[in-house]
């Protein structure tokens, strides 16, 4: 099992619908919001949270949730037109 890079604790990587890969905590938790089917990652409703989980269902948390060095591993994307040498935002 693949640990995180900044902060060691184990974490297992999902595919979303999307195509993208999502770091999620190695094991569930009540806290969590993502649902394994069929390997595939997905949001579970929150009204769906307690239907699911009763029916024996397992939640994940997203490591990006609980990572102390989160901030770390945030991409930025630019602001399309943004001067970054502008200190004003550009609306």
């Amino acid at each position: 099992m693949p640990n995180c890079k900044s902060c060691h604790a184990p974490i297992k990587f999902a595919k979303t619908a999307r195509g993208q890969f999502i770091p999620l905590n190695a094991e569930p938790s009540h806290k969590g919001k993502i649902a394994l089917v069929a390997g595939i990652a997905v949001f579970v409703a929150k009204d769906r949270i307690e239907e699911f989980t009763a029916s024996g269902g397992k939640l994940y948390e997203s490591h990006f949730s609980t990572c102390p060095n989160k901030t770390k591993h945030r991409k930025v994307k630019p602001v399309p037109g943004a001067d970054a040498s502008k200190s004003e935002p550009p609306f």
